[in-house]
């Protein structure tokens, strides 16, 4: 007498997806909220009034009111490269060159680094990791001072994130156009701050 065997389901038919990694909502609220609530307060820190523009960076309001063919002879008086003055120099065109306005870039730029900040930390650790990153990020003491100030660094912390994020899809996924984008990213990092130079030179090292 031969058994009946009874069918089995296909667990990952069609019927039955393959289950992929939570996302957002896989999330308590409560963690959400709070990551949510750190994010908004380090929002409204970086749009709360300071005071009077301090000697660094009236300097940089200065060489950026230069028009571009003379933005080289100004850059004696600063020493560094002049990407960041080439922006607020465009910023300041459209925005204007009150306390906030010239601010105003950085803010921006802090506020970029976000998303980017988002896609590192998810490829590295998932969900959960990409969110408190964020959040952690939002109201960090050093994040929040060069989000706010009228200098090149908070264009550096940006130019970096993209950077791995790029450099992290050149180790698993690599593509030309990857490449390309890479060799861009450390491009305008130099153009930037030199120090960028002894980042890139380990990053050389380390592949």
């Amino acid at each position: 007498m031969t058994d009946v065997v009874p069918p089995t389901t296909d667990e990952t038919g069609p019927d039955h997806p393959t289950p992929h990694a939570p996302g957002l909502s896989g999330l308590p609220r409560w963690e959400l909220a709070l990551a949510g609530s750190m994010v908004a307060i380090g929002l409204l820190v970086r749009l709360w009034p300071r005071g009077p523009l301090w000697l660094d960076e009236a300097l940089s309001v200065n060489i950026a009111r230069v028009p571009f063919g003379d933005l080289g002879a100004a850059l004696k008086q600063d020493g560094h490269p002049p990407l960041y003055y080439a922006l607020l120099h465009l910023w300041t065109n459209l925005a204007g060159t009150s306390t906030f306005a010239v601010r105003a870039l950085s803010i921006v730029l802090s506020l970029s680094a976000i998303p980017l900040l988002w896609l590192v930390a998810q490829r590295a650790g998932g969900i959960r990791v990409a969110l408190w990153s964020v959040a952690v990020w939002a109201m960090l003491p050093y994040g929040v001072r060069y989000g706010t100030e009228t200098r090149m660094y908070v264009l550096v912390m940006v130019l970096v994130l993209a950077g791995w994020w790029v450099l992290d899809r050149l180790w698993t996924e690599p593509r030309p156009l990857d490449a390309v984008a890479f060799a861009a990213v450390g491009s305008a990092l130099l153009w930037t701050h030199y120090w960028a130079l002894w980042l890139l030179t380990a990053v050389g090292l380390a592949t």
